[in-house]
């Protein structure tokens, strides 16, 4: 079963119509978010965004969201959304003092109703030092000051049935005060499906050193920060007890790839596996359909690999 939620955008405008260049900035700017706050939420959930046709009255968009139902925190979605187009810091978002900053949003989005144990706290960190939603949002926020027909900016957050849960209004005069891009290069990250053989592991449940592997289809060394913390808490608890042989122990893991440009080269900065699935023969959870494979170097088309080939290792 699906969890479905609404996202009302109001432009504002005195008429039933609207600049097309300020429509798709705006709404465009608004999907992206929305999408980049689920992942940030659940990397791993399946979910659908519709724009819905417009209705009576002054122009409006509606976005209608469908995850599901394994997401965990559905109802923030909206009022993240909300509390991040409505955040303005006192501080510069390249101030170093990056903690209060964090400290800021997470006390504006108390302001939507949310307490601390909706959602992990690193979810919110995810989503403030996300630099493609700060261009998005400044993208989006320019749209707005550079169409004098719109006089406010109102997001409406809505249940399934179609209940207001949050509602948000900026005035004209303050848009500019959300146009704040960073200066940093700030890439979309990526995600892969790995098969790896465990090297070194990690053996404590704060520890943030990283775990040595080595991926059995290129045959080369990742390392990656475990952020599983379900899987981690299994682990250390004896529940996916390491081989006592001399076998090899393996585990399939849902990296996300974190990266930046610098001096227009891209950088990964930082690899977190997401999710694991299995290790050696334990199987966690199912593997979803149309995650992508770590396939770079192999000789078969991904499109003809399946999750059975990968499992294998049966992909050359």
């Amino acid at each position: 079963m699906a969890d479905i939620s609404y996202i009302e955008n109001h432009y504002g405008v005195t008429s039933h119509e609207i600049l097309a260049q300020t429509r798709n900035v705006v709404c465009s700017a608004n999907i992206e978010i929305i999408k980049r706050i689920i992942k940030a939420i659940d990397p791993c959930v399946d979910f659908k965004i519709y724009v819905l046709p417009t209705q009576e009255g002054s122009y409006q968009d509606i976005i209608k969201i469908v995850t599901a139902n394994r997401i965990t925190a559905v109802c923030a979605i909206g009022a993240l959304l909300l509390a991040f187009l409505t955040f303005k810091s006192s501080l510069k978002f390249n101030d170093l003092d990056e903690a209060n900053q964090q400290l800021e949003f997470m006390k504006h989005i108390k302001t939507m109703g949310l307490s601390y144990d909706d959602l992990p706290t690193d979810s919110m960190k995810k989503i403030y030092n996300d630099i493609f939603l700060q261009k998005e949002k400044a993208k989006r926020y320019k749209a707005l000051l550079n169409d004098k027909d719109v006089k406010n900016d109102i997001n409406i957050a809505n249940d399934s049935e179609f209940n207001q849960i949050h509602k948000t209004e900026v005035k004209r005069n303050e848009f500019a005060e959300f146009i704040i891009e960073p200066e940093s290069e700030k890439l979309e990250p990526t995600y892969k499906l790995h098969k790896v053989r465990i090297d070194s592991p990690i053996i404590t449940l704060d520890s943030n050193a990283q775990w040595k592997t080595k991926d059995l289809h290129t045959k080369k060394p990742i390392s990656f920060y475990l952020e599983d913390k379900n899987f981690k808490a299994d682990f250390l608890s004896d529940k996916y007890p390491l081989k006592k042989t001399s076998g090899d122990d393996t585990m399939v893991v849902y990296i996300e790839y974190e990266r930046k440009l610098k001096d227009e080269e891209e950088i990964i900065t930082r690899r977190n596996a997401v999710e694991v699935y299995q290790i050696n023969e334990h199987l966690i959870k199912e593997i979803p359909e149309g995650l992508e494979f770590n396939n770079k170097n192999l000789r078969k088309n991904p499109n003809q690999i399946s999750i059975d080939d990968f499992m294998s290792g049966e992909v050359n």
